[in-house]
C-alpha cells in the first residue's frame, strides 16, 4: 500500500530530524532550518484532498452506463488517495510537534519565570508583569525567524502547537497545580492583564484564532476577579463554559 510506505518513510525521517535538532542551539536551528519539507507535506496533502473531492463529484458522470464493478474499483483507488492524504497530514503533524518541542526549550526559562510572579502581593495591576514581557520576547525571538521558511499554514500550525503543548499547560500549572499561587484582588487583576497580553501576542502571530486555546485560563481569570464566589452561579457562561467543568 502506498499510504503505508509513505507512513513508514516519514516516521523515520521525522524521528531522525527531531534527534538532530535537539542537539542544536537556537541560532543553529534557525540557520540550518529547511522549511521545504514541511511546506511540501502540507501542499501535497491539501492537493490530494482537492483531487479526491473533485473525482468523487465526477464519478457518477464518468461511470454513467458503465458496469458497477468499474466504479467500485475507482472508489478503491480514491480511498487510497484519501489514506495517502491522511498519512501526509500525520507526518506534518509529527514534524511540527517535534519542531515545537525543540523550540520550547529556548523559552523554557522565561516560562518558568512566570511561576515566580507574586500575585498575592501585587501593587500595580496596570501593566504586564516583567516575567510576561520577557516570555513574549523570548517566544517571539524563537518563532519569528521561521516565518520565512514556512508557508502560512505550517507557521500557523507551529504557533498553535506551541501554545497548546507548551505555553498553556505551563500557565495552567501556575494556577491549578499542586503549588498553585495565592491571588489577592490586585493579583487577580494582574493575572487577567498578563493573560490578555499573552493572548494578544499569540493572536498577532497567526491567522488562526488562538483565543479558544486560552478559554480555560480566561475563565479562571474571570472567576478570580469575582467580588463574591457566589457570582459564579449567576454568570452566563454560554457555549465557552460548556466544557469548563
Amino acid at each position: 500500500q502506498v499510504s503505508a510506505q509513505l507512513g513508514s518513510l516519514f516516521a523515520g525521517h521525522a524521528s531522525a530530524v527531531g534527534h538532530t535538532l535537539s542537539h542544536m542551539s537556537r541560532r543553529q536551528v534557525q540557520e540550518g532550518f529547511e522549511g521545504a519539507c514541511y511546506n511540501n507535506l502540507e501542499a501535497s496533502a491539501a492537493n490530494i484532498l482537492k483531487l479526491h473531492a473533485s473525482l468523487h463529484k465526477e464519478l457518477p458522470h464518468i461511470f454513467r452506463g458503465a458496469g458497477k464493478g468499474d466504479e467500485e474499483k475507482a472508489r478503491e483507488v480514491m480511498s487510497e488517495l484519501a489514506s495517502a492524504a491522511r498519512v501526509l497530514s500525520h507526518a506534518l503533524h509529527t514534524a511540527i510537534h517535534r519542531l515545537a518541542l525543540v523550540l520550547a526549550r529556548f523559552f523554557e526559562a522565561q516560562l518558568n519565570g512566570f511561576h515566580a510572579i507574586d500575585y498575592e502581593h501585587t501593587t500595580n495591576a496596570y501593566v504586564e508583569s516583567p516575567a510576561v514581557v520577557e516570555l513574549i520576547s523570548a517566544v517571539e525571538a524563537t518563532l519569528d525567524p521561521f516565518r520565512e521558511g514556512l508557508n502560512s499554514a505550517c507557521f500557523d500550525n507551529l504557533v498553535v502547537t506551541t501554545i497548546v503543548e507548551h505555553v498553556v499547560p505551563g500557565l495552567e500549572k501556575r494556577v491549578l497545580g499542586k503549588k498553585a499561587g495565592v491571588f489577592s484582588a490586585l493579583g487577580a487583576m494582574q493575572f487577567d492583564k498578563d493573560l490578555r497580553a499573552l493572548t494578544a501576542f499569540f493572536s498577532s502571530l497567526t491567522q488562526r484564532t488562538v483565543r479558544d486555546q486560552f478559554t480555560r485560563l480566561s475563565q479562571i481569570a474571570l472567576v478570580l476577579n469575582f467580588a463574591d464566589p457566589s457570582e459564579i452561579w449567576e454568570y452566563n457562561w454560554g457555549e465557552q463554559g460548556a466544557g469548563a467543568g
